[in-house]
């Protein structure tokens, strides 16, 4: 009598389940006419910046951008996506610091999501446009895959609503089938990749998208690096590779002014420093209490804050 399937059995039946987990990833990037056709579609923007960090370039998912990205762009090429928050917009001082900071620390194409449209009304009215501005995110990371920029060369940037976006047009993509893969030294693919290498988020929007089962942002990359700033306005789980709580306990900030460079506002300046000052682990305080199983001092030696650690910890 057998416990457990035998080896063979087990092999066709891991087979099928991989099977259907692939053919689930690529239907997730069949092409919707309904969505290219949307509202959404023609009032969201994705802007280009050069090496030089000046804007070259600007469009939507609507348009037919394959031609000039395969002139402009090399297969495998790497890119970063920035997505500001609520009220933001891509001309913002951070943005622009964080652009030229990609650019000089990892080069290759990068945009920026521009959905202000949307971003202008109430916050709880932007709430409510979530799903369909996640899935024309979710269409262009689609649209890149297709033209030979496969998510594995992709580095996403979310800030506060913007965070919220990127994690779940990740986690719509598809979780990964390639398990490590170096962010400096890219291997070549010999097989399609739905996995994005790192994705930072920084002090993603809670108001709005608290539940009492928390989404596992973890599964939105091979590394999600979450930073938390603020207790009133950024979530209260942790659930990312990396949870960098600053400041008290990532609940308030002592450096913090007058909106918007409160708590929360400061989020993406503390991620920006950290190309050039080090915000290193330390043991967590008593003070701070934690729903992560997960301790600062399992860390690596000099483990730090920000793009430039390529340790996953």
């Amino acid at each position: 009598m057998f416990l457990f399937p035998s080896i063979s059995l087990w092999s066709i039946l891991v087979i099928s389940l991989m099977a259907q987990s692939v053919e689930s990833n690529v239907n997730r990037c069949v092409e919707n006419s309904a969505l290219r056709n949307s509202e959404y579609a023609s009032n969201i923007f994705f802007k280009y910046y050069d090496s030089r960090g000046n804007l070259y370039r600007i469009t939507t998912i609507q348009n037919h951008e394959s031609r000039f990205l395969l002139r402009d762009l090399h297969r495998n090429q790497k890119y970063a996506i920035i997505v500001p928050g609520w009220r933001e917009t891509c001309e913002l001082e951070w943005v622009f610091d964080l652009v030229r900071n990609l650019i000089s620390h990892r080069g290759g194409t990068i945009l920026c999501m521009d959905y202000t449209i949307y971003s202008a009304e109430s916050y709880f009215r932007l709430v409510r446009h979530f799903d369909a501005i996640a899935e024309v995110l979710t269409r262009k990371l689609c649209d890149l895959e297709l033209i030979g920029l496969p998510p594995a060369v992709g580095f996403l940037f979310g800030f506060s609503y913007g965070g919220q976006l990127v994690s779940e047009a990740g986690r719509r993509v598809g979780p990964g089938r390639i398990k490590e893969i170096d962010s400096r030294f890219p291997i070549p693919l010999r097989r399609p990749s739905l996995i994005f290498f790192l994705f930072l988020v920084c002090d993603m929007a809670g108001p709005g998208f608290e539940s009492k089962t928390p989404p596992n942002h973890s599964l939105a990359a091979e590394n999600v690096q979450c930073i938390h700033t603020s207790r009133d306005k950024g979530i209260r789980y942790s659930t990312c590779h990396q949870d960098w709580k600053m400041g008290n306990c990532g609940f308030t900030q002592d450096a913090a002014g007058k909106p918007p460079l409160g708590s929360h506002g400061l989020c993406p300046y503390f991620y920006n420093i950290a190309f050039k000052y080090d915000f290193f682990a330390i043991p967590r305080p008593t003070v701070c209490a934690s729903k992560s199983s997960g301790i600062a001092g399992a860390y690596p030696t000099g483990y730090k804050m920000g793009y430039l650690e390529n340790r996953k910890g």
